[in-house]
């Protein structure tokens, strides 16, 4: 083996779990078909599809050791590393444990991240040698080359690296890559299992031209906004639909719309070709005179980076959106049938509980509009290094707090090197970290388990309308103690459970309660699902979503909620008595319900369980 890349080991936390999920990384299997058609072996690491296929439950340094065997079992010439901020870590502890099993030839390190801070990183980290910056795909033969060769590097542009006692810099490359000229990317060195029949990513172009001050996008792409052809776009999504059956996919681009004419040609070439997509776009930047072409050609789903529903914010920190017609421009894409995420940000360093409390509002807004189309995003801000913010020299702080589950890290390593690790920081602001906190795991994962037409309906019918009303309703007076990333979400949820216990003491509130332990099951069977939805078989509607049945009989017990596992394994005679309710919520969420038993429900549903489908708004519970 001549190279092996190294993916980014992206893990979160869910339901207590700690999961990883796969995902083909582009840039390095283009660089492994460039390296292949110059006569070299190269391969792909996804730490990801380590960590699930070896069994590992927690990322932990016995993880990471296994992830060194794999690349040294390769008896790799060249072993690279991709890393963005918050992966950063691992990359370094594997090239430390690398060193440690006497491995002595190159480690390289490239991405977003090593291309800003990579003078720093081999200056810290001696286990690297080289740090390539910015794109790579023109240069990485030469380099290869010069590597296996023992020759100099110096006339190779883009690298930092290690000359005697001192770093060496050879500048960076002044003309960007035809992006039509970098070849496919080596899907064919990816397990094929992780590639069949599910959503891939096709590169559309790369860049960004405008200015956000926290966005280091811009400056690694020079304030360039480069896009593929539209041919090239099709070749490659028909190359996955031959070889993998792939029917949706994801055109991966910061600003896929920019440009009218292209996507208006992109829509007319598309339409037919038999696969769903989504894309990126600005909200002002979008043609409303296209939806209807977009519908048509394929497009399901519309990402936006919205960041702040504060004007005075749009304003500072260079994003510029006129938020009035942001509103109307989603409305008119979820009025035409589309979905679209509705991305924000929180804890700029100017940032005050107004402003914080006009983005939840505006979050909120967005929400009553299609509370099933229309996903919001509220993420903390990361002080990332390269932005116009990181450039004032403002101060960071860091508590431990964390979107990850970042166990593993040592404290001592992050605030030992801030100018490496600056993402794992925070702004300090007017606005209380510990409200910042609260308001994002709410909007990213309290909301999304409680069931966001539920949240809606809270909103709408108790809060007047105004999310922050419901935020500062669950916090309360008393600070929520964040201590650790792990114990975050579950924090949060007890102050929203205690809320609604507190709220449901009324005859006319009483149905909150069992309404919100009735849709967390919901949207827990609908995690644990075997199936997608489009190709499940047992499947009901619950309040517009499709929930497996099964998994909701075996779950609402009376007084005892059982296993899914067990109640697979049981069915639904597992239930004592057979009793049974056929529960049905209107949009006002009044409760209508009819007993029956098990074998009416099987008659209901015309199968034998768990097969058979019901498209009506219902769901079962025993009595």
């Amino acid at each position: 083996m001549t190279v092996i890349f190294n993916d980014n080991m992206f893990v979160y936390r869910s339901g207590g779990r700690t999961l990883a999920r796969p995902d083909p990384h582009l840039g390095l299997m283009s660089l492994a078909t460039t390296l292949s058609k110059a006569g070299y072996e190269a391969a792909i690491t996804d730490p990801k599809i380590l960590f699930n296929e070896g069994g590992f439950t927690e990322l932990t340094d016995d993880f990471l050791h296994h992830w060194a065997h794999h690349c040294l079992a390769q008896n790799p010439e060249i072993i690279g590393f991709t890393a963005y901020g918050r992966t950063l870590p691992y990359a370094i502890r594997v090239a430390e444990i690398l060193r440690q099993q006497g491995y002595r030839k190159p480690i390289l390190a490239g991405g977003p991240h090593a291309t800003i801070v990579g003078e720093t990183l081999l200056e810290a980290f001696p286990v690297f040698d080289v740090v390539v910056q910015y794109e790579a795909e023109t240069i990485i033969t030469p380099l290869v080359e010069a590597l296996l060769n023992g020759d100099a590097l110096g006339h190779i542009p883009n690298l930092l690296y290690r000359q005697g006692d001192e770093i060496a810099h050879t500048g960076a490359e002044q003309d960007l890559i035809d992006i039509n000229a970098i070849p496919a990317p080596a899907l064919g060195l990816y397990p094929d299992k992780y590639l069949r029949n599910v959503e891939l990513s096709v590169e559309a172009g790369r860049g960004c031209p405008f200015a956000c001050t926290f966005c280091s996008t811009a400056r690694f792409f020079k304030r360039r906004y480069r896009l593929k052809s539209n041919e090239r776009i099709l070749e490659e999504i028909a190359h996955c639909q031959k070889e993998y059956g792939t029917s949706f996919f994801n055109l991966n681009h910061d600003l896929f719309g920019l440009h009218k004419k292209s996507l208006r040609e992109f829509c007319q070439m598309a339409k037919g070709r038999g696969f769903k997509w989504k894309c990126s776009m600005r909200s002002d930047t979008l043609d409303l005179d296209l939806l209807d072409e977009l519908a048509e050609a394929g497009c399901v789903d519309i990402y936006f980076g919205i960041e702040t529903g504060s004007e005075r914010l749009q304003t500072l920190i260079k994003k510029n959106l006129d938020l009035v017609k942001t509103k109307a421009s989603l409305a008119m894409v979820v009025s035409k049938g589309l979905h679209c995420t509705a991305s924000f940000i929180t804890g700029f360093p100017e940032e005050t509980e107004a402003d914080q409390n006009q983005t939840l509002n505006m979050i909120g807004e967005l929400w009553a509009l299609a509370p099933q189309q229309l996903r919001a995003q509220l993420h903390m801000l990361s002080p990332e290094p390269g932005t116009d913010l990181d450039e004032e020299d403002l101060p960071i702080r860091f508590d431990g707090i964390g979107p990850e589950a970042d166990d593993l890290l040592e404290e001592s390593l992050i605030e030992n090197h801030p100018a490496l690790f600056s993402v794992f920081y925070h702004y300090p602001s007017s606005c209380p970290r510990w409200r910042t906190i609260a308001t994002s795991t709410f909007v990213n994962f309290i909301a999304p388990e409680i069931g966001v037409p539920l949240i809606n309906h809270m909103i709408q019918q108790y809060f007047d309308g105004r999310l922050s009303q419901l935020i500062d309703r669950m916090t309360g007076d008393t600070p929520i103690r964040f201590t650790d990333s792990a114990t975050v979400t579950d924090l949060v949820m007890e102050r929203f459970l205690a809320m609604v216990e507190d709220m449901s003491r009324t005859p006319e509130t009483a149905y909150l309660k069992e309404l919100v332990q009735f849709s967390r099951i919901g949207t827990e069977m609908r995690a644990f699902a075997q199936q997608t939805p489009e190709t499940a078989r047992n499947y009901v509607w619950l309040l517009n979503c499709k929930y497996d049945t099964l998994g909701l009989v075996s779950h609402i017990l009376s007084n005892n909620l059982v296993s899914f596992r067990e109640c697979l394994a049981s069915g639904l005679n597992a239930a004592p008595g057979g009793k049974w309710f056929l529960m049905s919520y209107g949009t006002d969420f009044s409760l209508q319900s009819k007993e029956m038993d098990a074998s009416a429900i099987e008659a209901f549903y015309g199968h034998q369980v768990p097969g058979g489908t019901s498209s009506d708004p219902i769901c079962l519970q025993i009595a």
